[in-house]
């Protein structure tokens, strides 16, 4: 809960820092807060369409629902930077 906090701040002092949304998904979904992981994502590539992080969780969060197309159109998007979309999440 606490990394949401920080998170949110970071947010605010950068709002157009795509990184900070990314990274908020990730703690939502760390918290099993799929919706909330999902929204951060989302934020996160109206602010740079390419954002790695972001489209990984995407791609994962689509994956766990049975969204093979679209997880892997997310995947495609993030790239191969060395992370999974299995290592966003526990």
């Amino acid at each position: 809960a606490r990394a949401i906090l920080i998170l949110s701040r970071a947010i605010e002092i950068a709002p157009s820092d795509a990184l900070n949304d990314s990274y908020l998904g990730i703690a939502y979904l760390n918290l099993d807060q799929i919706d909330y992981a999902q929204s951060a994502f989302q934020q996160a590539l109206a602010k740079t369409a390419s954002e790695p992080v972001a489209n990984r969780g995407l791609a994962g969060i689509a994956r766990a629902l049975g969204f093979t197309r679209k997880a892997q159109m997310y995947s495609a998007k993030a790239g191969s930077g060395g992370m999974s979309e299995a290592s966003l999440h526990p």
